[in-house]
């Protein structure tokens, strides 16, 4: 029986997001992810974290439809 890992690489959490690794970074300094700091340079993240983000995008992306894009037609 194969058990969740506590804690995830920035690699291991960006791949289960299905984003890169820059783009993870980029949620971590903007304040949308949370991760756990072992060290100067070592990040983990937590499964439950990662789900909650998911949860708030979620949430957050059903409030506020995105806008239509007006004039971004081919031009001739």
């Amino acid at each position: 029986m194969k058990s969740e890992p506590l804690l995830l690489s920035r690699a291991a959490a960006a791949h289960s997001l299905n984003v890169s690794v820059r783009q993870l970074t980029r949620f971590v300094a903007s304040g949308q992810l949370t991760p756990v700091r072992l060290g100067p340079r070592l990040v983990r993240f937590t499964p439950a974290e990662l789900e909650a983000f998911v949860d708030r995008q979620a949430r957050s992306s059903m409030v506020t439809p995105w806008p239509e894009v007006v004039g971004r037609g081919r031009r001739r």
